[in-house]
């Protein structure tokens, strides 16, 4: 059992209520969000102090912290009912997932106060606002909630792997024509320049290439999450579809 098998149950629980859900932003297990509602879920194996210092922190970012452990084999026992106090004396939610369980059953047991978002923002409105833009800004969730010692998709990720893939299929290329032609992020050549993942040459006069560790990077994680979605949406730029 891991923390990143309490995600998908916890992503899918969320998404029904109409939130759009996000892994690993901004330090964040899972970020929820519907307009300026936001919502912030930490995935744990047991219910420990860890845990409990992870939810306060979030609380400075909003009132709906929940935190999501396996469901105990036995609900009534006088831990889990400890359990539920804490979270409820110290207002924090709690969600228990049926690992055990083919249907993987999620369950809200204690709920957060939710609300007053205004007022948690003044808390650290900041902070708050980078999370929501981080989540809303990303092409997809293509993160696992939960994990830990791997490369988290940013947005600014996102965009690098998006001009690795058109460089790969076009050729050394200025930044205006990926920008045109493949629809890469209007901040393209500073993200050649600074080549942060080392992924990119500059041929000078403000035309980059995809070096060989760029060209490694894609072709180990071809088939996967936004690498894959980068490059279908590369291909079609250069076959679009005929229109009906």
């Amino acid at each position: 059992m891991k923390e990143t098998d309490l995600y998908g149950p916890v992503k899918k629980h969320f998404e029904l209520l109409g939130f759009t859900v996000r892994s690993e932003v901004r330090g964040c297990d899972l970020a929820a969000f519907k307009g300026e509602e936001l919502v912030i879920v930490e995935l744990k194996l047991d219910f420990n102090i860890k845990l409990l210092y992870q939810a306060l922190e979030r609380q400075k970012l909003t009132n709906s912290v929940y935190v999501a452990i396996p469901r105990p084999k036995r609900s009534n026992s006088l831990e889990f009912r400890s359990k539920v106090e804490i979270a409820r004396r110290m207002k924090i939610g709690l969600i228990v997932v049926g690992l055990d369980s083919p249907a993987k059953c999620v369950e809200e047991v204690v709920l957060p106060p939710g609300g007053d978002e205004k007022n948690s923002a003044r808390r650290n409105g900041e902070k708050r606002a980078k999370v929501l833009k981080e989540a809303a800004g990303r092409r997809g969730d293509y993160n696992q909630g939960g994990s830990s010692r791997v490369k988290i998709n940013t947005v600014y990720r996102e965009k690098a792997i998006k001009i690795a893939c058109a460089l790969e299929k076009s050729g050394p290329m200025a930044s205006p024509a990926l920008i045109k032609r493949y629809g890469c992020d209007k901040n393209s050549y500073r993200i050649m320049k600074s080549d942060y993942y080392g992924w990119f040459s500059n041929l000078g006069k403000g035309v980059f290439l995809l070096n060989d560790a760029g060209k490694a990077f894609l072709e180990e994680f071809a088939e996967q999450g936004i690498v894959a979605f980068c490059k279908g949406e590369v291909e079609e730029a250069d076959n679009p579809k005929e229109q009906a």
